[in-house]
């Protein structure tokens, strides 16, 4: 197999996720929503108005 990079031994998770290039959101049955990265975020902060909702930050 001809590899073309590595993945770093030292990368976390959420290193990871905040290098993917899409938003990452997770909801529960209650529609309780999580985003998992910075991407996710600044969506979400955008779009949330727009339905009356607002974002609760912990």
């Amino acid at each position: 197999m001809n590899l073309k990079g590595h993945i770093p031994q030292d990368l976390t998770v959420l290193e990871t996720l905040e290098s993917i290039g899409e938003n990452i959101i997770i909801a529960d049955q209650d529609f309780y929503i999580t985003w998992i990265n910075t991407r996710a975020s600044q969506l979400l902060s955008m779009i949330a108005p727009l339905f009356g909702l607002q974002i609760q930050k912990k």
